[in-house]
């Protein structure tokens, strides 16, 4: 049975070995962006999200085992005037191991960051995907994410 919980430090290294096969899959389709292969130098980045208090990681197990996990924070009220200043949660990360793809751990994550957020008063769920992952864009679309923008890039 999977249970969802609130990651710590104790969960690091798990947490960075799952978070090598994200960093491999995104290295390999974006590898003008990612660098691959850091599990030691990731090791600060991973300590330092499980850490932050502006945000969550929450953990998807199944017998003690780490099957994925979800990394959520909340994005700063904009300064701007003209938007309406709202409690916006975003997925920053979130990661399935290979073999757990498929078996709805995904989807439990989701529903878990959207308790979190609905708790803590969010009004609104963002995250950014790469266009590489069409897998994960259906999950998103089949939970009702939508484009609200763009983000573009040209190489120089």
């Amino acid at each position: 049975m999977i249970e969802i919980a609130v990651g710590t430090e104790a969960d690091l290294d798990a947490v960075c070995l799952v978070a090598e096969e994200l960093l491999e899959i995104h290295a390999k389709n974006a590898p003008t962006a990612f660098a691959p292969h850091g599990l030691e130098r990731d090791r600060e980045y991973w300590r330092n999200t499980l850490l932050a208090l502006d945000g969550s990681v929450l953990l998807a197990k199944d017998g003690g085992k780490l099957l994925g996990f979800i990394v959520l924070r909340f994005v700063p009220a904009p300064s701007v005037s003209f938007l309406f200043p709202q409690k916006i949660a975003r997925i920053n990360t979130i990661v399935v191991t290979e073999q757990a793809r498929g078996q709805g751990v995904g989807q439990q994550l989701l529903d878990a960051a959207y308790a979190w957020a609905k708790e803590l008063g969010a009004v609104e769920m963002k995250l950014e995907v790469f266009a590489f992952n069409q897998a994960a864009i259906a999950l998103y679309q089949r939970n009702g994410f939508n484009v609200q923008s763009w983000l573009m890039r040209k190489v120089l």
